[in-house]
């Protein structure tokens, strides 16, 4: 993008008098006959006039007229003519103007060639002969820019070379031409990359600027030209002072810009900024700079005239930006409006312009990204074919043809990673050694070197030839020692280096190579301005490495402690849901391996503790903190509690959907703002931390938390990891450790097909439960109605197992835990607290709020439940009882949600759905599930905290089931999400139950809240009653009800008869969280 100097507008007085000036102008021709002596000359006054009309207003009909006009001057002027030249050289210059506006290329052809031969036709030592040099060097720059060809750029800088020499050192318009030349020969660089001429371009605008005068309205210009030239001299290899300069210099320029400056320009000067702040966050990693230039770049494109030939770079600016973003942080917001930007920048990108295959690159890059993370062949297929038209698009010779190989090769790789097809990954590697040999610039030489190792890799693992290796390993240092201490992409490359020198040592044995890889980890672990899942992905392999059992388990805590710390900075709160869950499914069990180490270091059970509640359950925990009750801090300071309520309604409100269709604004956008209070919230925090009796608002909890945490019982972790596996035991006096030597991944594995079955709750008995109980000293029955109560916690997949069902039921008495404890579950220690922080319910509760009753009796596209009406009409006779109010709105999404806005208890009876590939879609099944389903992800978006509703009691299949292994951590499921949305209690299921015994469980359970009504206490006992009763009926043959599965076609799920196993015991799958 170049600087048009001469557009810049000049204001002799008001518009008005312009106006006046060309009215009397056009009446002296009206009036003047064509054969007049004077119609020539009053003719060319009022084209002149005409022409100055068109820089004030912008008004494209002034510019036509002018240009008409001019035209009709020269068409009766005689080529002899005094004033011929100066008109043919004004037209040229309308003509560029027009070009400039418009951006079609017959314009700037047309105004080349009028330029040129007025050139020619003006006398060497004529006064104006440097100013038409200096002219015409503009519109062949212009016209470079355009169409890429060399000539052009060649010519435009020997033009303006030309005007220089025949500008004396005193002349007042020297500071222009030098101006232009710095450009010309700026561009030359780009496209031939002679380093001379960048450093000639810099001197040249040096000494333009130095010899404008302070105050004059062009400074702010030429600062602009300075900057982007800085720019180009940071990318071409220099150190960062040039970078810095270039964004000091860039905000000069909007500084020093006229109120009147255009807005066109105004918004280049903007983007410029953007643009430079963009590329420093790419050099030091710092977030404020992204999000400024995020900020900057749309108000460029707000400011640009919609058909403004230069919008489509401002659209890429922005589109580069909320790409980086994307990378950085994970919001697919912004990557849908990335994409959407440059598809906005090509739609209004002429096919022939040169800029346009440089735009195709960009989308081929974003569809990449998109495709890596949906997985969607269309993104995939398209990203291919834009690289391909790029490749087809570009010279031979031309600078950027080197990127457009590049993304083409990745391409090609991705798709020998569906395919394999080695000759993919050969033509890959190919290109990308060709885009090698084509780059100039040492930053992207270390890019694609970085590129080629990744592919060379991929071939060894397809010929195990440790030439491959080799090769890989050698280009993957080139990247390193091209690649700055301070760059955000150092992490990456070292990672990727130390998994090459891993895999070489794996063949070699030789020692330097694993100390070298290790090496690698440890310094991409610590490399502070790297993205999040970098750093934590190095944290993870390095554990990998540590010898744990041999003395490691100290080196091994510090890199557990350092990796885990970063796990909140993964998922930050300005995130939709879904992006926090794939981003912290990349460290699914890294927690409780960290814990694991933590025990084995001898650090005790608080330290383990203290990691498991920073790297599990990340999702809720950055929820719960935004709805944490915050009235004592509104009490004491009103103004703070305001400002963390603004915030807070920032971060927690539900993101409009995006889609291939994303709007691209000039303004902030939601994405934006949720970045912004991000930003601020730490401040805010520190401020309120700063008050008494605040220091620990919204820390993690203290040792004196976590044990007044267990004051109506105790909770157990229960931690699962290759290391070890202990029960962490939380009590009133102390914290504990219980290992559980018969526990391991592989024996949960083992038993994972077969968690259903009866022989599943003798091994989960005798591994976790029985020592967990024995230890706490619940030997056996109690003899009254004071049932102790414990709080569950497993991890990993253990999270799949019943453990409130634990037990030898048909051997003795006391050897199950319903005979010894209540359970409950929960997914943290700060879950509960969190909980229990909320208004207490008066005990018992007879508030007079509606019991909300939803039955899917018959659900379009499922089958149909008979006893689900039953179920509903027995807990409506329970209410009528207990004199509850109750509703049954209509079975829709938007109707349900609506109905508990103000309800306290909710019961559905229904269909259920577990999603295994996104534990965010499951679902229960209203009328409208297929068009607007009720899923986890929008009941996380639902916050009734204030209202404080009872219970949530889903009778539905598999609603606290979660089936994406990488998930488990998160506990995101149908049971933790009506938790998270504000619901005391709920009652969910572990997998499929059966229809007719769903009534039976609900009569027992709301009968026993008759007789006690409901409370705390009455809700977590009452499951517990009704499932013991149950159980004792099918250990005694009683038949309460269908008590096995053999019902099967009963199932409230969606799954075939034939997946469902028979004979299992169907009271095991109910389960309570609550406090």
């Amino acid at each position: 993008m170049s600087i048009k100097e001469d557009e810049v507008l000049i204001h002799t007085g008001d518009i008005s008098d312009l106006e006046e000036t060309i009215s009397i102008a056009r009446k002296a021709v009206d009036c003047t006959p064509p054969g007049h002596p004077d119609y020539i000359g009053r003719l060319g006054n009022l084209s002149i006039q005409m022409a100055k009309m068109f820089p004030q207003t912008q008004n494209l009909q002034h510019l036509e007229e002018s240009i008409m006009m001019t035209q009709k001057t020269l068409g009766i002027m005689p080529q002899d003519h005094l004033e011929f030249v100066d008109h043919s050289h004004s037209l040229g210059h309308q003509f560029r103007k027009r070009f400039l506006y418009l951006g079609e290329l017959p314009d700037i052809e047309e105004a080349v060639a009028l330029m040129k031969q007025s050139v020619h036709l003006t006398p060497g030592h004529a006064r104006i002969f440097p100013g038409r040099l200096h002219d015409l060097a503009l519109a062949l720059g212009d016209k470079y820019l355009y169409t890429g060809q060399v000539t052009d750029v060649q010519a435009a800088v020997q033009t303006a070379k030309r005007a220089v020499e025949a500008t004396s050192q005193d002349k007042e318009g020297l500071p222009g031409i030098l101006h232009n030349l710095s450009i010309q020969l700026s561009s030359r660089y780009k496209r031939i990359g002679n380093i001379k001429d960048l450093d000639d371009s810099l001197d040249a605008i040096r000494q333009s600027i130095k010899l404008t005068p302070q105050g004059d309205r062009l400074l702010g210009q030429r600062y602009h030209s300075l900057a982007l030239t800085l720019r180009t001299k940071y990318d071409s290899g220099a150190e960062i002072d040039a970078l810095e300069e270039s964004v000091h210099t860039a905000r000069g320029a909007i500084k020093t810009a006229p109120q009147d400056l255009p807005a066109a320009e105004r918004g280049d000067r903007l983007a410029s900024l953007a643009s430079q702040l963009g590329a420093r966050y790419l050099r030091k990693g710092a977030i404020e700079d992204l999000e400024e230039a995020i900020n900057i770049a749309r108000e460029s494109i707000k400011v640009t005239p919609e058909d403004n030939p230069t919008l489509a770079a401002k659209y890429i600016t922005l589109s580069v930006h909320l790409r980086n973003r994307y990378t950085r942080i994970g919001s697919m917001k912004d990557l849908e409006e990335a994409i959407s930007a440059t598809r906005r920048a090509i739609a209004v990108t002429p096919m022939e312009h040169k800029e346009r295959s440089d735009l195709l690159i960009n989308l081929s890059i974003r569809l990449g990204l998109k495709y890596a993370r949906t997985k969607e062949t269309a993104d995939f297929d398209e990203s291919i074919s834009v690289a391909q038209q790029a490749i087809e698009g570009i010279a031979d010779d031309h600078p950027n043809r080197a990127i457009a190989l590049e993304v083409l090769g990745i391409r090609l790789r991705n798709r020998y990673l569906r395919t394999r097809n080695l000759d993919d990954l050969s033509e890959s590697i190919r290109v990308s050694k060709e885009a090698i040999e084509a780059t100039r610039d040492p930053s992207r030489r270390a890019g694609l070197f970085f590129n080629l190792a990744i592919k060379l890799r991929s071939k060894y693992f397809q010929t195990k030839a440790m030439a491959d290796l080799e090769q890989a390993t050698g280009a993957c240092r080139t990247a390193i020692d091209g690649t700055p201490n301070d760059d955000p992409n150092l992490a990456r490359r070292l990672h990727i280096l130390g998994n090459q020198l891993r895999t070489q040592y794996s063949r070699t044995k030789v020692a330097a190579d694993l100390e070298e890889a290790i090496q690698c980890f440890r310094t991409a672990l610590h490399h502070d301005v790297a993205p999040i899942s970098i750093r934590m992905n190095a944290g993870k392999t390095l554990l990998s490495f540590m010898d744990i059992s041999r003395g490691g388990g100290q080196e091994a805590y510090l890199v557990a402690e350092a990796t885990i710390q970063l796990a909140p900075l993964l998922s930050p709160p300005s995130l939709q849901s879904k992006d926090k869950q794939h981003l912290l499914a990349e460290i699914s069990g890294l927690a409780s391996d960290a814990a694991a180490i933590a025990l084995i270091a001898g650090k005790g059970p608080l330290s383990a503790i203290r990691l498991l509640e920073t790297g599990r359950g990340v999702l809720a925990s950055s929820l719960q903190d935004l709805r944490v009750d915050i009235s004592a801090l509104e009490d004491r300071h009103p103004e703070l509690a305001r400002s963390f309520v603004t915030l807070r309604n920032q971060l927690d409100a539900p993101l409009s959907q995006g889609g291939a269709d994303t709007e691209v604004t000039g303004t902030s956008t939601e994405t934006d703002q949720r970045h912004k209070a991000v930003n601020r919230m730490p401040i805010l925090l520190a401020e309120i931390r700063s008050c008494p009796g605040f220091q620990d608002f919204l820390l993690p909890p203290s040792e004196a938390e976590l044990r007044s945490a267990a004051t109506r019982g105790p909770i157990v972790i229960l931690n699962v990891s290759r290391y070890r596996c202990d029960a962490l035991i939380v009590e009133q006096a102390a914290l504990r450790v219980v290992q559980l030597p018969l526990l391991s991944p592989k024996n949960i594995l083992a038993q994972t097909p077969h968690v259903r079955a009866f022989e599943t709750l003798n091994w989960l008995w005798t591994a976790v439960a029985e020592p967990v109980l024995d230890a706490l000293g619940f030997s056996d029955t109690p003899a009254t109605d004071s049932w102790p109560h414990i709080w569950w916690i497993p991890t990993g997949l253990l999270t799949a197992f019943p453990i409130h069902a634990a037990g030898r039921h048909l051997d003795c008495d006391s050897g199950a835990v319903l005979d010894r404890v209540v359970s409950s579950y929960g997914s943290s220690i700060k879950a509960i607290i969190h909980s229990r922080q909320k208004r207490d319910p008066p005990t018992p509760i007879r508030e007079p709020r509606d019991v909300v009753l939803v039955a899917m009796q018959d659900t379009p596209g499922q089958t149909s439940l008979r006893h689900a009406s039953s179920e509903i009409i027995a807990v409506q006779g329970v209410c009528d009882q207990m004199g509850l109010p109750w509703s049954k709105p209509e079975a829709t999404r938007r109707a349900v949600l609506s109905a508990i806005e103000s309800c306290m208890v909710f019961h559905f009876a229904g269909h259920g759905t577990t999603n295994e590939k996104s534990p965010l879609a499951s679902h229960l099944f209203l009328e409208d599930w297929s068009k607007d389903p009720l899923t986890v992800a929008s009941l996380l978006e639902t916050n009734l905290s204030s209202k404080s509703p009872i219970l949530a009691y889903l009778s539905a299949c598999g609603t606290g089931q979660v089936r994406d292994k990488k998930s488990l951590d998160e506990s995101i499921h149908l049971t933790r999400a009506f938790q998270l949305a504000g619901f005391r209690h709920v009652v969910g299921t572990l997998w499929e139950v059966n229809d007719k015994l769903c009534v039976t469980m609900a009569q027992l359970f709301y009968g026993y809240l008759l007789k006690t009504g409901i409370s705390d206490d009455s809700i977590s006992l009452g499951l517990h009653v009704a499932a013991r009763r149950l159980r004792d009926s099918w250990v005694n043959g009683l038949g309460f009800g269908e008590n096995v599965a053999r019902d099967a076609d009963r199932v409230r799920d969606v799954v075939a008869c034939d997946d469902i196993e028979l004979q299992y015991p169907l009271w095991v799958p109910y389960t309570h969280y609550g406090v």
